[in-house]
């Protein structure tokens, strides 16, 4: 499941670059950085459970640049060493009891150095809504963007 939407929003994104939000802060050149670990949230009632799901090398989708699928310790190690924000695509999924859909948040986000001190005001993501149909999770709408 979360290969396959992970695939549908950066497909999407190849075709329409307006698609992910604040992508322009992405870096121009070398891999995209695609965290590979994605937050699976499933609410039910007055309880939320998650589980960690890792994208794999055959999510991504051939397009102008490659993509490096990274660990978040090795984004944070980055920042340390080089001294400066490293932009990134990151996913969420969450469900809701009782609906078959899936709410996906894809959006660029930033691992900071450690030494950054002071209020950190950056990036807006995209929740789009999936639904599965016939065993595969097809990109219905997107709900909205919210920007920090």
């Amino acid at each position: 499941m979360v290969e396959q939407i992970a695939r549908v929003e950066l497909e999407h994104w190849l075709h329409d670059p307006t698609w992910l939000p604040d992508a322009k802060l992405l870096a121009p050149t070398g891999p995209v950085l695609v965290l590979r670990d994605v937050e699976i949230a499933r609410m039910a009632n007055d309880a939320v459970t998650t589980e960690v799901q890792r994208i794999t090398p055959s999510a991504l989708p051939p397009g102008r640049r490659t993509y490096a699928l990274v660990a978040r310790d090795a984004l944070q190690a980055q920042a340390d060493r080089s001294g400066h924000e490293v932009a990134y695509i990151a996913f969420d999924v969450t469900f809701f009891a009782g609906v078959s859909d899936a709410h996906v948040g894809f959006s660029v986000r930033m691992a900071l150095p450690s030494s950054t001190k002071g209020p950190i005001l950056c990036c807006c993501g995209a929740t789009d809504l999936f639904a599965s149909r016939d065993g595969r999770w097809t990109l219905t709408k997107r709900r909205g963007l919210v920007c920090s």
